[in-house]
């Protein structure tokens, strides 16, 4: 029996014989390999903030468990885990025995935890305050089940900024992991970059450990010996501490779909030559004798960084081309597409696949505020709330306790899954916006509940950050945001009671990988009581496609605006300046009131009102004139005064609105076409509801109502 045979069958009992004869003829042509290669093995487990059950367990059951039930048949093999909080609560409810098999590995020095933060935020993104508490909070709960104590963190997209060191030094982090693209742009090249790096801020440090992107792309995709035959290549006999650090997500290795089959099938059933792709890759870490398997720990315990080195702000690769507007995201992926084919070359290289890929930045990860406006007010709204709290606390207003409770509602609302979106649905998913704003109104509605907070009547503040000022109202029961310069519409209507943004819809945009003859696209980010005409043209096309007849819509940009004690009135030009539109919106009895003054025109002006309710498409229930109707693409048009939107959610409120003369009320759904793992397809976002105004030039009233029984 061989020495590695004798490894597997040492203390375990059986081991399927033909898998170990299979590892050492992989390994046989790599055996005689001179040098040594440092190769921390780490895994990133997560599921953000209000994911389905469903998707938990089959996580669990595909990626989760089988990875650490391989690593318990390869004992040899080391690794490092990064579980988020929410996945941590997950599996201490519900699945507490694969808690105590992550215990045994960290008992045992062949498991290493790693921190970051706790509910996976973008850290740059958040205050300084609360990137501490983020990353405190797992390390608490890391020391608490597994008694641990965490060093190195998760850098959650990899969205690095040069001020991080510094606050990562305060959280007592010594070593975080980013891409080796990051440092590449500092100008350092393989074989230099397989070393860790220090870098510092104000002063304090933290070393930074490169991820290997060569194997990022040949892991599960590629049979394993081209793994195998990519560390040979980057051997140096006379360097002993050269370290390829392998990051994956868990998730990756086990329910993304491969072609005809998925990840779980590669990883853990057939693989690529008939063996499981995990074990063959375990099996040759611990079979070949130079490469050295051990946790980032270990490893920098052992060697000392190679140098000082200052990273730019950036994320992986592909969020930079991500995070581009359409037209410049389809440029970008064009280019670097060029670069892999070897198309574009010079005198001075064979190919510049490598360097033009280098260079290739793409955008920055914080526009994703700017790409979608959602992101930008569901961001702000983090800090709106927040300073709410920080107030009470500063004013000693809140026990510890109750501070504490909510402050940790603000955190989960830090969740970086709903704030952008790439390959994977992200902003687009309505249940994660959803829990997001839940979050955030249950820590609004409790400080009115608490006594805390009073009236708030039209106050002018820039709510979003865009250099212009809004007008918002906080009564206790309804948060409202005013906007003068978006078209005089409300951009957030917040039922405090409810715990419900109803404008909570996404806007449709152009994505690049979009087909532009059947993408809807609008024209402006969706909000209530947005104004507009139109010439020559159907309603029902502007409401399923805005931009095929964009220049036939005449609407009015900005209002002029008087706040009153308890009203706000405006006026507004159209944009052709040939017609003017004054309204006044007031709440009152809980109501949402807007009083309009149309003009006399051969044209009918509209106004449009986006509502969110969360739930399925035909679960949408429309009730007007004593008879119901669903909700589709095609816009459904009826003569009313009055419609109500109710969905089969009882966490969600019936909307009610009605008119003070009968008009034509339009509807349909808000469903832009979204990428969601590898394909494209129309995806519910919220109702778009149109009012017509009568062409005569009279008052109309308009009232939008919550129902909260």
């Amino acid at each position: 029996m061989s020495k590695y045979k004798q490894v597997f069958f040492c203390g375990r009992g059986f081991f399927d014989i033909m898998v170990a004869d299979h590892i050492e003829k992989i390994a046989s042509p790599f055996l005689k390999a001179r040098g040594k290669i440092n190769f921390p093995l780490v895994f990133h487990l997560h599921q953000p903030i209000a994911q389905f059950e469903h998707v938990f367990h089959e996580a669990f059951e595909k990626s989760y468990l089988p990875l650490l039930l391989a690593l318990e048949r390869h004992p040899k093999t080391k690794a490092a885990f990064h579980i988020t909080g929410p996945l941590i609560e997950w599996l201490v409810e519900n699945k507490i025995e694969y808690i105590e098999k992550i215990r045994k590995l960290v008992k045992k020095n062949q498991l290493e935890l790693i921190s970051g933060g706790y509910y996976e935020p973008i850290l740059a993104m958040i205050p300084d305050d609360d990137k501490i508490q983020q990353i405190t909070m797992l390390n608490d709960k890391i020391k608490e089940l597994f008694d641990f104590q965490a060093k190195g963190l998760w850098l959650a997209e990899r969205a690095w900024e040069p001020h991080l060191p510094s606050v990562l030094a305060e959280a007592r982090i010594e070593y975080v992991f980013i891409d080796d693209n990051h440092v590449k742009t500092a100008g350092i090249e393989p074989p230099h970059i397989h070393h860790t790096f220090v870098t510092e801020d104000q002063g304090s440090k933290v070393i930074v450990f490169p991820i290997n992107e060569e194997i990022r792309y040949l892991i599960p995709w590629k049979p394993i010996d081209q793994t195998i035959r990519y560390l040979q290549s980057q051997l140096d006999p006379n360097d002993s501490s050269l370290v390829i650090t392998s990051i994956d997500d868990a998730e990756k290795l086990g329910l993304w779909p491969a072609g005809k089959r998925t990840t779980f099938d590669i990883c853990y059933g057939e693989g690529h030559t008939g063996y499981p792709l995990i074990d063959e890759w375990f099996g040759l870490v611990e079979a070949l004798p130079w490469i050295r398997s051990l946790t980032p720990k270990e490893y920098n315990k052992e060697f000392s960084p190679k140098g000082i080195i200052y990273l730019p702000s950036t994320s992986y690769d592909k969020m930079g081309i991500w995070v581009l507007p359409a037209q410049l995201r389809k440029q970008a992926e064009r280019l670097i597409h060029l670069a892999k084919q070897g198309k574009i070359v010079s005198a001075n290289y064979d190919n510049l696949s490598p360097q033009v890929k280098k260079f290739v930045k793409g955008g920055f990860w914080r526009q994703f505020l700017v790409k979608y406006p959602e992101s930008n007010r569901m961001h702000k709204r983090m800090y709106w709330t927040r300073s709410l709290l920080e107030e009470a606390i500063t004013n000693n207003m809140l026990s510890k306790d109750s501070w504490s409770k909510l402050r940790n509602q603000i955190l989960a609302a830090q969740c970086n899954d709903a704030y952008w979106h790439g390959q994977f649905g992200g902003v687009y998913y309505v249940f994660m916006r959803t829990a997001i704003y839940r979050h955030l109104l249950t820590v609004h509605s409790s400080l009115w509940e608490l006594g805390i907070l009073q009236p708030s009547l039209w106050i002018e503040r820039d709510f979003d950050y865009d250099g212009n000022n809004e007008l918002i109202y906080d009564d206790g029961k309804y948060f409202i945001v005013l906007s003068p310069h978006e078209g005089g519409s409300i951009i957030e209507i917040d039922d405090l009671i409810s715990k419900t943004n109803i404008l909570n819809v996404l806007t449709r945009q152009e994505e690049s990988y979009h087909d532009p003859e059947l993408a809807p696209v609008d024209l402006w980010t969706k909000t209530a009581f947005r104004d507009f005409s139109l010439a020559k043209t159907k309603l029902s096309r502007y409401m399923q496609n805005p931009k095929q007849i964009g220049e036939s819509v005449d609407y009015v940009d900005t209002y002029e605006w008087i706040a009153e004690e308890k009203s706000v009135r405006m006026k507004g030009f159209t944009r052709s300046r040939k017609h003017a539109i004054e309204k006044r919106v007031t709440i009152k009895n809980g109501k949402i009131a807007l009083e309009y003054a149309v003009p006399r025109t051969r044209i009918a002006f509209h106004t449009e009102i986006p509502i969110m309710l969360d739930d399925a498409q035909s679960a949408i229930q429309i009730h007007a004139n004593n008879e119901n109707y669903s909700l589709g693409l095609k816009p459904v048009q009826i003569i009313t005064r009055e419609m109500t939107f109710s969905c089969s959610n009882p966490r969600q409120p019936r909307i009610r609105i009605t008119t003070s003369q009968s008009v034509q009320f339009s509807f349909c759904s808000l469903s832009p076409w979204v990428l969601e793992e590898s394909s494209a397809t129309f995806s519910y976002q919220g109702i778009l509801v149109v009012i017509t105004f009568p062409n005569v030039g009279t008052e109309v009233d308009i009232t939008l109502e919550v129902l909260r029984t």
